[in-house]
């Protein structure tokens, strides 16, 4: 049976096959609040001068941009993941089989999170203000519009803090998503600052493209937490009084329509 395709990009570049045959597992995590994470592990084979490939080969260098696609047989290439290297960690034993390298790498938030600062964003709306920051590292926005508009005389909106520590406050005040995602048609990662969308097409069914018993293990998360209504107070500089409020619940909370028992009977089957 044919095998599903799979390509590792290091800035813009595909590993050669001998290096990728050294690739023992690859992992990704994709979130829309949090960062998204790739993680890989390569075999580390010791040359004869007495350098081990591929650590010693200058392929893995800090901030080198790592991008991960993945094909089944037949379909077209899908990036599933684009972003940083952050970490290179060998692991050394003296059974030689034993060693390993492992490769981390974490999407545009690695950039965002580098350095703390003190901004203002005087007239703005929240989505404004999300759009100036990703302004800063050339990285489109894809956001739904925010309706208040801090005005300069009344409470200014200020920040303290690194700029994704920012994003992801002002996502969370909004009842927004925060993540960042490839996007074939820029060729590059784009910024989504927005209400997640209940209803678009679902993602495809997993299958397994091997024939008899080979999977040995699968771990499933099903992640269910999150607010259904958000509460929020303030301080009014002007008439100095806190002013306080209450928001209509929006979403029904997850399981209440019978989502365990049918995730429960498709597992079965």
């Amino acid at each position: 049976m044919p095998a599903p395709l799979m390509k590792i990009l290091v800035d813009g570049e595909k590993l050669e096959q001998r290096v990728l045959g050294l690739l023992t597992r690859l992992e990704v995590r994709e979130s829309d609040k949090e960062a998204s994470l790739a993680a890989m592990r390569f075999r580390l084979v010791q040359e004869s001068g007495g350098a081990y490939t591929p650590l010693d080969d200058e392929l893995f260098t800090a901030g080198a941009t790592i991008g991960v696609e993945v094909a089944a047989p037949g379909g077209l290439n899908q990036r599933l993941f684009e972003g940083f290297l952050t970490h290179v960690r060998p692991h050394f034993e003296t059974i030689e089989s034993n060693c390993y390298l492992e490769v981390l790498a974490m999407d545009a938030a690695a950039l965002l999170d580098a350095e703390e600062r003190t901004a203002s964003y005087p007239d703005s709306t929240d989505r404004d203000a999300a759009e100036e920051v990703l302004d800063r590292y050339g990285i489109t926005l894809v956001s739904d519009d925010t309706p208040a508009r801090h005005q300069t005389d009344h409470q200014m909106l200020i920040q303290r803090g690194t700029d994704w520590q920012f994003l992801r406050m002002l996502a969370a005040r909004n009842g927004y998503c925060c993540y960042f995602e490839y996007d074939p048609e820029q060729s590059a990662a784009v910024g989504y600052f927005r209400k997640r969308d209940l209803a678009a097409t679902p993602q495809a069914d997993l299958t397994i493209l091997r024939e008899n018993s080979n999977l040995r293990w699968l771990d499933i998360q099903l992640l269910t937490r999150g607010p259904v209504r958000h509460t929020g107070a303030a301080i009014d500089p002007i008439r100095k009084r806190i002013l306080r409020g209450e928001g209509e619940a929006e979403l029904a909370p997850l399981g209440e329509d019978g989502l365990d028992g049918s995730i429960e009977q498709g597992w079965q089957r």
